[in-house]
């Protein structure tokens, strides 16, 4: 096998694989959390003294969840309003970050890797 089959094949496989997580529709992003492209249109973290201790997603259909995790027998959870919309999403930042100084919001990519976004990229001009 020269290397131009070489690279044709490691292309295809290459190709293989984005394919594969596109149908998945999970794609890892730089810092990999995990999120359901089809489905989230935006998300955020809620961080305290550099702790993940919630999210807050907006849906695609409108929906918005806000989660919070256990800590001190503080008790957890996640809620989902159905009619919350982009509005709600907004809202749930700014309580969370009213919380405490130290609590920040930090958005969650929803981007492919960098190497398989330029990939990606790359075989679309083809």
């Amino acid at each position: 096998m020269d290397k131009l089959e070489a690279i044709d094949k490691e292309i295809k496989e290459i190709e293989q694989k984005i394919k594969k997580l596109e149908t998945e529709k999970n794609h890892l992003t730089k810092k990999g959390t995990v999120i359901r492209r089809a489905n989230v249109k935006k998300a955020v973290k809620i961080v305290n003294d550099d702790k993940e201790i919630g999210m807050i997603a907006l849906w695609e259909d409108g929906k918005t969840t806000i989660c919070i995790s256990d800590k001190e027998g503080l008790k957890g959870g996640c809620y989902t309003a159905v009619d919350g919309g982009e509005k709600l999403f907004y809202i749930a930042q700014a309580w969370a970050a009213g919380l405490s100084e130290k609590i920040k919001i930090k958005p969650i990519s929803m981007e492919l890797p960098t190497e398989e976004a330029k990939l990606a990229e790359k075989l679309k001009k083809k």
